[in-house]
């Protein structure tokens, strides 16, 4: 490929990526609207007596969304919503104008096209909407155009099958997609051993347990718990042993910690909860239950070193902790609830040592809960 095709490619791609999946397809729809009028200009006496007009201004109107979509790249739900009513009329209107009632049926059937795109990318009582609009365009052009009940019945019942089929189809397929990416976003996020979040899945989850702590006016707590005398485990049994004790701890430590608490193992034989609390009282009481709940259900004893934070929601045009990196915020929680873990070690083990870090400022609303909303379903599945 020469020089010139490569920088050829790279325009088109860069073109490309402009425009998001619903928007390209309603570019090639309105591209084949903007040249299907050709034909009765060619052959007026395809359309009714002194309606060409009609034609032409839908022929406008086609030309007019082809416009506006290049311009916009990637069409809101509001643009959308707009041209895909004033598409749907001229679609409706054509199939009226059209002298020939077969050919106004095969037009007609093109009412199918922006349910379909709306079911790409749309909310949902958007995609209803379009349906019902294109069902009751359907019967109205049917019942003026059709020669005969039976030829009406026909084809309202055709235009239907067309306009519902092809959007049912399409919804499911979003669907599916939407649940498969949800399910590798919380595969991603997950310890594959023990079923927890992993490290990299605290971050998301932090966003949303600071947004929640910041709009209800309350704290986040921090806990890091660390299994006493894994190494041991390890030597003397083995570490398929260890493995299975990692399984337990874990399924303890989710156990007891509370609703809605974020629980992820962060180290070999470490675990850190991020939950939200009313004060440093509050999370080592979260802390307390966890060693008790460990020490009761499996064959190993831990030690837990928690620490509060208090959470102030910052105005939105203020400079807030929350434009720093997620794993700063992370270092910094599980830096302070390791001191008070190291001095729980050093009095004995099988015991909790908690604190206070301070005020953390943040800007509520952040980020997605897309990816939160998707492991606590994976969480609930597997439970």
């Amino acid at each position: 490929m020469g020089r010139t095709d490569r920088v050829m490619n790279d325009w088109v791609l860069a073109r490309v990526k402009r425009f998001d999946q619903r928007s390209l397809a309603v570019l090639a729809s309105t591209a084949g609207a903007v040249v299907l009028p050709i034909f009765p200009v060619v052959f007026p006496s395809m359309v009714k007596q002194g309606l060409m007009v009609w034609l032409l201004v839908i022929w406008a109107y086609s030309a007019f969304s082809m416009v506006v979509t290049v311009v916009a790249g990637h069409l809101t739900d509001r643009q959308f919503v707009v041209l895909g009513a004033g598409g749907m009329l001229g679609v409706a209107g054509s199939a009226f104008v059209l002298a020939d009632p077969g050919t106004s049926h095969a037009v007609l059937v093109l009412l199918a096209a922006i349910p379909a795109l709306a079911a790409m990318h749309s909310r949902p009582s958007i995609v209803v909407g379009f349906v019902v609009i294109a069902l009751v365009l359907a019967v109205a052009v049917s019942a003026a155009v059709a020669p005969s009940w039976p030829e009406f019945a026909v084809a309202t019942g055709s235009t239907a099958m067309a306009v519902t089929i092809p959007t049912v189809l399409v919804a499911a397929l979003r669907r599916s997609l939407m649940n498969l990416v949800a399910r590798l976003e919380a595969i991603g996020d997950t310890d594959p051993l023990t079923g927890v979040l992993n490290r990299r899945g605290v971050e998301a989850h932090l966003h949303v347990l600071l947004d929640g702590a910041a709009l209800g006016d309350r704290g986040l707590g921090a806990a890091i718990v660390d299994i006493d005398f894994f190494k041991t485990v390890n030597d003397r049994f083995g570490h398929s042993t260890g493995d299975r004790v990692l399984v337990d701890v874990a399924e303890a430590v989710r156990a007891a910690a509370p609703d809605d608490s974020v629980v992820a193992r962060v180290g070999g034989e470490e675990f850190l909860l991020l939950a939200l609390v009313e004060d440093e009282r509050d999370i080592s009481r979260t802390a307390e239950s966890i060693r008790e709940r460990v020490a009761r259900d499996t064959d190993v004893t831990v030690s837990v070193g928690a620490v509060y934070a208090d959470v102030r929601a910052m105005a939105m045009d203020g400079l807030s902790t929350s434009e720093c990196p997620s794993r700063d915020l992370i270092d910094r929680l599980s830096h302070s609830a390791d001191r008070h873990l190291y001095a729980a070690k050093q009095g004995g083990r099988d015991r909790v040592g908690s604190g206070s870090l301070g005020t953390i400022e943040w800007r509520p609303g952040q980020i997605s809960r897309s990816r939160h909303r998707a492991w606590r379903s994976e969480q609930t599945r597997v439970a």
